[in-house]
């Protein structure tokens, strides 16, 4: 069964959005490419569904080769989970960081924003939400 708020099909065939899609036990969201300036910037902001809860690792990725720095915070229910000052003087960011692994329960909303917290210039970055999902 397929649901969310961008489903594979249509004129969306890669689901580019904050939501979280659902194939039968698989759940996934891509943020697509977001400029990330000074600004609390999101990249995910989604409700799981009521009747499952998600195992899933978020990867994230900055697609500029940039020196900048970077807040990035994930929330559940509102809620900190994780938060981290990214140090990008080495520019280790531009392929993207290993993913971070939640539990993620129902009827829980998910929340990944990013700040540059260098200079006041938006940066491209993408986060990807990929899961399976549990009765």
């Amino acid at each position: 069964m397929l649901g969310g708020g961008n489903p594979v099909g249509g004129a969306n065939p890669a689901g580019i959005g904050g939501s979280i899609n659902y194939i039968g036990k698989h759940a996934y969201a891509n943020s697509g490419t977001v400029s990330v300036p000074t600004a609390e910037t999101t990249l995910i902001d989604a409700t799981t569904a009521n009747n499952s809860y998600l195992v899933a690792g978020i990867q994230l990725g900055c697609i500029n080769k940039v020196s900048d720095d970077f807040d990035l915070e994930v929330k559940i229910d509102g809620e900190t989970v994780m938060g981290i000052q990214l140090d990008n003087t080495n520019q280790e960011y531009s392929y993207g960081m290993y993913p971070i692994t939640l539990i993620i329960p129902p009827s829980s909303r998910i929340q990944v924003t990013m700040t540059n917290i260098s200079q006041d210039v938006g940066r491209d970055w993408y986060a990807i939400l990929t899961g399976e999902v549990y009765a």
